[in-house]
C-alpha cells in the first residue's frame, strides 16, 4: 500500500456570532476540500486565538470583549497564522490595515470576499513552505528554493 502525505491545514475563526463562524467554516471547507484535511478551531475567548497555532486567523472586527484590532495586535507581536479580518463594517478597513493583516473581508460578500482571500492564502503558504531558513552565526536568512543552487554539509554543519 502506498503512503500519501496529508496536508493539514489549520483555521482559527473567531467571531462572537455562531451564524457567521458557520458561514466562514463552509466557504473555507468548500474551498480545501480536495487539498486538504481542514482543522478548524472556534475559540470562545481572545485568549483562545492568542494560543491557536493555526495557519489561518478569521478575525471579526467588532466583538463582544472588545475588538479585533486588539487581538491582532498581540498576535502581531508573536509568531503567527495570516489574519483575516472579517466584518460587516466596511468603514473600519482602512483602521484595520494599520494592523498589517493578510486580508480584508466584507461579510455581505462573504463568499467572494473569503474564496479570493482563502486563494492567496493558499498561494502564500504554498510559497512559504518552499523557503528554507539559513542561519549564519548570529544572521539569519530566508532563501527561496530557486535560489539555491546545491547545499554542502562538513561535519554536521552546512556550508
Amino acid at each position: 500500500m502506498e503512503s500519501v502525505p496529508v496536508n493539514i491545514l489549520r483555521v482559527c475563526i473567531y467571531d462572537d456570532e455562531h451564524y457567521w463562524c458557520q458561514q466562514m467554516a463552509k466557504v473555507v471547507r468548500d474551498f480545501f476540500s480536495n487539498r486538504y484535511v481542514i482543522d478548524i478551531q472556534f475559540p470562545t475567548d481572545s485568549e483562545g486565538v492568542l494560543s491557536t497555532e493555526a495557519d489561518i486567523i478569521l478575525l471579526d472586527i467588532r466583538l463582544n470583549e472588545g475588538t479585533g484590532f486588539s487581538i491582532a495586535d498581540k498576535l502581531g507581536r508573536r509568531k503567527h497564522g495570516l489574519v483575516i479580518f472579517c466584518t460587516a463594517y466596511e468603514e473600519y478597513m482602512f483602521e484595520a490595515f494599520s494592523f498589517q493583516p493578510f486580508r480584508f473581508v466584507r461579510k455581505l460578500y462573504l463568499k467572494n470576499d473569503l474564496t479570493q482571500a482563502m486563494k492567496a492564502a493558499e498561494d502564500y503558504i504554498s510559497d512559504r513552505s518552499e523557503t528554507f531558513w539559513i542561519k549564519s552565526g548570529e544572521a539569519v536568512r530566508v532563501l527561496h528554493k530557486n535560489e539555491i543552487l546545491y547545499i554542502e554539509k562538513v561535519n554536521r554543519k552546512c556550508i
